[in-house]
């Protein structure tokens, strides 16, 4: 028999308890709503850029960071920022971010140091103290990504489908269909990028 003794009267939605209005001691037509409204200002959305092409936050970024492992994060907001304090990251170093100048919605966090012990590994990066011209202020925006290089379909591990997804447009410049293959950004698909991946084979993300 199920103990309605238990039950928050409180924070109905917190309940994980399975009965009726009226066993929980609370009679009559009851409706709940959950609050959906959003924010005035919010993240609305990140993504790793290079070379003019950018993977989406929450996915796989498989492009090298060459020598000196440099990665720029876009964080997109849904009002014009007029302010950040400064940004973090859990791996590599920020070496500067600031606002776009050319659409303020945009902050442009760029990393440095993002070197091999970062691959392979989810990295999240941190906006701070985002304010907009409204005054509003977003004390912590955050993105996260996989970084696993040569994880060209971005499923999370870096095998033989990576190395055929390469040799299938080898010799082809980059362009929106095929610039994950460009590993070594530099926008042409050739043997630099298959012996990126050949090296990873076998490397995976939790």
């Amino acid at each position: 028999m199920v103990d309605y003794s238990r039950a928050n009267l409180v924070y109905p939605g917190a309940n994980d308890l399975i009965g009726i209005i009226d066993d929980f001691g609370i009679p009559g037509n009851w409706l709940i709503r959950a609050d959906t409204t959003l924010p005035a200002f919010f993240l609305q959305s990140a993504a790793s850029a290079k070379e003019g092409f950018a993977i989406d936050s929450g996915t796989v970024e498989d492009r090298s960071g060459g020598a000196k492992g440099t990665y720029t994060l876009v964080m997109t907001f849904n009002q014009e920022v007029t302010s950040l304090h400064g940004a973090t990251t859990t791996c590599g170093s920020v070496e500067r971010g600031e606002i776009d100048s050319t659409d303020p919605h945009n902050v442009v966090i760029s990393l440095t140091g993002v070197g091999e012990d970062c691959n392979a590994t989810e990295i999240t990066v941190t906006a701070e103290g985002v304010t907009d011209s409204a005054g509003d202020t977003i004390r912590k925006a955050r993105l996260t990504f996989g970084l696993l290089i040569g994880d060209v379909n971005g499923d999370r591990v870096v095998d033989e489908a990576d190395l055929a997804a390469i040799e299938a447009v080898e010799g082809q410049t980059t362009d929106e269909s095929n610039f994950r293959t460009d590993i070594i950004p530099d926008g042409i698909i050739d043997e630099a990028d298959l012996r990126a991946a050949r090296r990873a084979i076998g490397t995976s993300l939790p």
